[in-house]
């Protein structure tokens, strides 16, 4: 298989519908694998997850209920089924949510971390006064590689896919390879990136309308007048920056705060899907460019960003949706410009000198702020290199942008490790 059918298989298998956070829908997936496994209601229900996993799940919004937290999302599990993935939540009725309100403050649905996990882990336990079943979900939020109950020939249950992480494209692949890759992708396979956008856009007008969240979105000024440029000529970036930042952080605002829209995800996480895809495809369509250009942009955004959410680790401590995505838009807006990967690496490494210290202290509705400044960090970055400005390597910016992400995964995976418990125990602290 060549590298581009290689790149265009990873894109298809990292873009998935999900409805609310992942982190909670995975839990809940966990916990009806684990119930359809044990073939009856369940007594209790227990859910041991890494401290990444738990973060994620603690703040942000579930729908239907005004609760929060992995045991609420645990509770909810109890009443989906696992066939749509991490769209189940789709599938639940309010009074079903209130079902499940019952059973967390009845103390039968917990959730516990465990320190020692150092990538994504989900286990649920459950039990009934008879039997018991357990279903374990590891590195990706579908991927079942344990499931064990008295039901498992009944229901035709069975893992479905890797104990271990499976080699990727990203592994080996140079920042100039894969620009080059991305660039040159048949624009005919690519409308299912345009879909995603699309999906993306609806959950934004939710967003804006009903400046759900923290109505970050909703805040900034005025979209309608924003992408007003007749042409390349008088291509309005002061407008258009503020849109893609008013559309994004309003998807975000709606998703984190529970609304039941589909969200396009990207690498396990839909703020991601939104960041790197919402900004370019308005700056796409402000420029006015062809729809298979478009395609093309936004398959650069999201191989670039999953290329560096690959290095930062799946659950990062430093925040992937503002310091990947800003790299995904900053290289597909450069590119719609006419860029080579040449000004694209000084972009980068100009952008790991401003956003690697944004940390991910967990998904909640304030993620929209950070998400704001990616899309405008990436974006006005990216014109200060057009016009000459370059950061000399110090710090963090090495020679290429290959040692340059390195450096950056280094710190987020060493330098940071101590950072979950810190975390945590001011989550743990409350207001």
């Amino acid at each position: 298989m060549k590298g581009g059918e290689l790149l265009l298989e990873e894109l298809r298998k990292e873009i998935k519908l999900a409805i609310g956070c992942t982190e909670p829908a995975a839990i809940a997936l966990a916990v009806a694998y684990a119930i359809a496994a044990l073939g009856a209601p369940p007594h209790e229900i227990k859910v041991v997850l890494d401290p990444q996993t738990y973060r994620n799940a603690l703040a942000v919004g579930l729908p239907y209920t005004s609760l929060k937290g992995p045991a609420m999302s645990a509770a909810l599990g109890a009443f989906l089924s696992p066939q749509k993935e991490l769209l189940l939540f789709a599938d639940l009725d309010p009074r079903d949510a209130v079902k499940a309100e019952e059973l967390f403050r009845s103390g039968r649905a917990r959730a516990f971390f465990d320190s020692s996990l150092q990538d994504l882990y989900i286990e649920a336990q459950v039990r009934n006064n008879v039997h018991r079943a357990r279903a374990c979900i590891r590195h990706y939020h579908t991927n079942l590689v344990a499931l064990e109950g008295p039901c498992l020939n009944h229901h035709n249950l069975k893992p479905v896919n890797w104990p271990e992480p499976p080699k990727s494209i990203w592994e080996n692949t140079t920042f100039t390879e894969l620009f080059h890759l991305a660039s040159q992708l048949d624009p005919g396979k690519l409308t299912f990136l345009q879909e995603a956008a699309k999906t993306n856009l609806a959950i934004a007008r939710h967003g804006l309308r009903k400046g759900s969240g923290l109505g970050t979105g909703r805040c900034l000024p005025h979209i309608a007048r924003q992408i007003a440029a007749a042409g390349r000529h008088d291509f309005n970036w002061a407008g258009v920056c503020l849109a893609a930042q008013a559309v994004a952080c309003a998807a975000v605002d709606a998703r984190m705060s529970g609304v039941p829209l589909p969200v396009a995800t990207l690498g396990g996480s839909g703020n991601q899907g939104i960041t790197s895809l919402l900004p370019v495809w308005l700056v796409a369509k402000g420029l006015k460019v062809k729809q298979d250009k478009a395609a093309q942009s936004l398959a650069l955004s999201a191989a670039v960003t999953l290329w560096a959410k690959n290095k930062l680790g799946r659950l990062s401590r430093i925040c992937a949706s503002a310091f990947a995505g800003s790299w995904g838009i900053a290289a597909a807006s450069l590119w719609l410009l006419g860029s080579d990967s040449t000004p694209v690496t000084r972009t980068l490494c100009n952008l790991a000198g401003s956003l690697s210290g944004i940390i991910c202290d967990g998904a909640k509705p304030s993620c929209s702020l950070k998400v704001m400044v990616g899309v405008e960090t990436g974006l006005k970055t990216a014109l200060l290199t057009l016009q000459g400005l370059t950061a000399s390597p110090s710090g963090l910016i090495a020679e290429t942008v290959d040692q340059t992400l390195d450096n950056v995964a280094s710190l987020a995976r060493v330098g940071m490790a101590g950072a979950d418990q810190v975390l945590l125990a001011c989550s743990a602290a409350g207001p």
